[in-house]
């Protein structure tokens, strides 16, 4: 194919998929690519045939196409492997880019100093609860036991929602099957019985908190018999709320078979696809590596809609040391010690493919290390993935390890109020 055949082929579909009313595309296609033929001139443009002109000059001007270093475009040349991957690489993004998405944060932890980063977000969900369950039919929401608590000074948090705008803002409830404590609560219908009635207690009749939802995070269900009860217990939580939102928390099913996704997908009103923790001793394999995160994503969209699917985002970092004596260990550091080990000398870093993830190795006392993490670069790159799939949003946990660079990030790559 010739390379002008080639962009005007290509050019149609951007067009077509375009969000420019149909009048301005018309219009520039009939006459305003002429403006940017003479702004800019390809040496060569004289011999490029008129029916493709007007597709070649709107593709220059987004970018797509801009000749090569002599200023030639070469129309009749035939296309190369490696220009078709740049082409359509530029297409994809033009489309990426203009695909409006909604940032998410989950406000955990330590939080408070990136508080007024909530007015990028569209939602937020707290993280300051977590399920009790004690066995024979009693189970509460307990929103006292660290680290998953009403903070003091609380209110803060929640005015500064409040005065930002938020959409929702949701309760998050964590539990995880850690003694198989969640398998038996799945279980135990008296005590979903009364776990319900606590979260219905605090949404309807005294919701003091100003929360408009709640955002489910039950983790670790590994058995398929184990999806029945998680569902039944989404459907009466969704029952016994109505009026209220409600996300669910999932992680991919490669290993945790305890969660139907259609049906979860059916129940809730928005689902969180917790596309991270892949982390393998043995293979140094890290936390989040994007061809993952990508395959977790299709499996997603067969059973739930994009306008559902949430892209979750884990801002942490999975370190590896192999000790003098050739023993090697697994470390999960803070981000915020990962960041500072970058900038000091003796660091080795790079962002590395396929993963897309950034990559530090450095020698000390201790023995040879390597660390893999997410930054600004590597985030961008799962909300582009997100972007081009069409999803709702990403979700970024947790607030407080993000920095200045992500939050600006965040901000271009994102819907903004």
């Amino acid at each position: 194919m010739t390379r002008e055949a080639f962009v005007k082929m290509l050019m149609a579909s951007v067009t077509t998929e375009s969000s420019q009313p149909q009048e301005e595309r018309e219009k520039w296609l009939n006459s305003d690519w002429k403006v940017e033929e003479q702004r800019r001139v390809f040496v060569d443009g004289a011999s490029v045939a008129s029916a493709y002109k007007p597709e070649l000059y709107y593709s220059s001007s987004l970018g797509i196409i801009v000749g090569d270093e002599s200023k030639q475009f070469r129309p009749q040349a035939s296309l190369t492997r490696k220009e078709a991957a740049a082409i359509i690489e530029r297409v994809l993004n033009e489309r990426v880019k203009s695909h409006p998405i909604s940032g998410i944060g989950y406000y955990a932890i330590q939080s408070f100093g990136n508080v007024d980063q909530m007015s990028k977000l569209q939602d937020v969900k707290f993280g300051w609860s977590q399920l009790a369950y004690s066995g024979n039919g009693k189970a509460s929401l307990d929103l006292k036991s660290a680290p998953y608590a009403i903070p003091d000074g609380w209110e803060a948090a929640m005015d500064k929602a409040k005065s930002y705008n938020v959409g929702h803002k949701e309760l998050m409830v964590y539990a995880d099957n850690r003694d198989s404590r969640l398998s038996s609560f799945l279980a135990d219908q008296p005590a979903q019985t009364a776990f319900i009635q606590s979260i219905q207690n605090l949404l309807v009749h005294n919701n003091s908190y100003g929360f408009t939802g709640i955002s489910i995070d039950f983790e670790g269900l590994l058995k398929e018999s184990e999806q029945v009860g998680f569902t039944s217990f989404l459907r009466d939580l969704s029952e016994s709320t109505k009026g209220y939102s409600l996300s669910v928390a999932v992680p991919p099913t490669d290993w945790y078979k305890g969660y139907d996704m259609k049906q979860v997908g059916l129940i809730a009103d928005q689902v969180i696809l917790m596309a991270y923790d892949y982390t393998h001793k043995d293979s140094n394999l890290p936390s989040a590596p994007l061809p993952l995160v990508n395959a977790a994503v299709q499996s997603a969209l067969t059973v739930i809609p994009k306008e559902k699917l949430v892209l979750g985002i884990s801002k942490q970092a999975n370190q590896w040391i192999t000790r003098p004596n050739g023993e090697t260990v697994l470390e999960n550091p803070a981000i915020q010690l990962v960041e500072e080990r970058a900038g000091k000398p003796g660091s080795k870093l790079q962002f590395m493919l396929p993963y897309f993830l950034q990559h530090i190795t450095f020698q000390d006392a201790r023995g040879n290390h390597e660390i893999w993490y997410e930054d600004a670069k590597s985030i961008e790159q799962k909300i582009w993935l997100a972007k081009y799939y069409g999803l709702q949003g990403v979700s970024l946990w947790h607030m407080g390890n993000f920095n200045a660079s992500d939050w600006e990030m965040v901000k271009n790559n994102t819907s903004q109020r």
